[in-house]
């Protein structure tokens, strides 16, 4: 299991929006602080605006900021509003099926195992905030 990397990249932008002292920042001035093409922040400019985590200004001197809660928000509600929410194997997904066990997970002792790791790893990302990376 891996996050898209549209998902880093958006994580990487909303720090670059917190630390920022400008009121806007304009696309071609965040692309090159994260080191990506202009046209690729459009593609995660969209997702970031289409979440509710940027909101962008047109026109002269217009750009992007940060909505005003994501400083708050975890790294988990980010992932979650980008990727759909976390799951590191196909059992422990919503009505997640086990060719073993079918919907009897009590019984598998990897499902166990699986979850228990899936939610530390949860709860890891839930700890940590966009302003605490600031």
């Amino acid at each position: 299991m891996h996050f898209k990397i549209t998902t880093d990249y958006s994580i990487r932008v909303l720090i670059y929006l917190k630390q920022t002292d400008a009121p806007l920042s304009a696309a071609k001035d965040i692309a090159e602080h994260i080191k990506i093409s202009y046209h690729y922040f459009n593609k995660v400019a969209v997702s970031l605006k289409h979440a509710g985590l940027i909101e962008s200004v047109q026109g002269p001197g217009g750009g992007y900021r940060l909505a005003p809660h994501v400083p708050d928000l975890s790294l988990y509600d980010i992932i979650e509003l980008l990727e759909g929410g976390i799951s590191i194997s196909r059992c422990l997904k919503k009505n997640g099926h086990c060719s073993m066990y079918g919907n009897d997970h009590e019984n598998c002792k990897i499902y166990e195992y699986f979850e228990y790791i899936q939610s530390n790893f949860i709860q890891s990302l839930k700890s940590k905030t966009i302003q605490e990376f600031c």
